[in-house]
């Protein structure tokens, strides 16, 4: 795994956003383009998968099998610790990317916030994980496809 930082990281999220994201709609520029300044920095306080394009739920088991093979890189929401009770919760800087690597995967998870953000290289796919749950003990899961590309 490749822990990428400062202008590179911010790059890679922004090209993730103009791909997959809605960007025109009124809940991205209230909650997430529009920033609210914390005791740990100014942060968005939505989430961008209530904003993606084109998406589908799918299983947590689906995500895991599709991805745990793969080069990929990874991302979170920028939410403040002000918002977040878990102690240590965050194990990379906030605005990082990572790059994981084929079968890094299970080593990595834990590691990672609760909302997560994952997609290859070429765009062509992303999926979500999320903090909610769709039945108790089910995490919230989507996959969501480039509106530009054919699937």
């Amino acid at each position: 795994m490749h822990v990428i930082l400062g202008e590179e990281a911010k790059v890679i999220r922004n090209i993730f956003i103009s791909t997959f994201v809605d960007t025109e709609s009124d809940y991205y520029k209230n909650r997430i383009k529009h920033m609210v300044q914390f005791s740990d920095g100014m942060r968005y306080t939505g989430y961008l998968w209530d904003c993606l394009v084109k998406s589908e739920r799918i299983s947590y088991a689906n995500l895991i099998h599709h991805l745990e093979e793969r080069k990929i890189y990874a991302f979170w929401d920028i939410h403040s610790a002000d918002r977040i009770w878990i102690p240590n919760y965050w194990k990379y800087p906030i605005d990082a990317v990572l790059l994981i690597y084929p079968g890094e995967l299970q080593s990595v998870m834990p590691t990672l916030p609760e909302d997560c953000y994952f997609f290859d290289d070429a765009l062509s796919w992303a999926f979500v994980v999320t903090h909610e749950e769709c039945k108790p003990g089910k995490r919230l899961c989507y996959r969501a496809s480039n509106p530009e590309k054919k699937q």
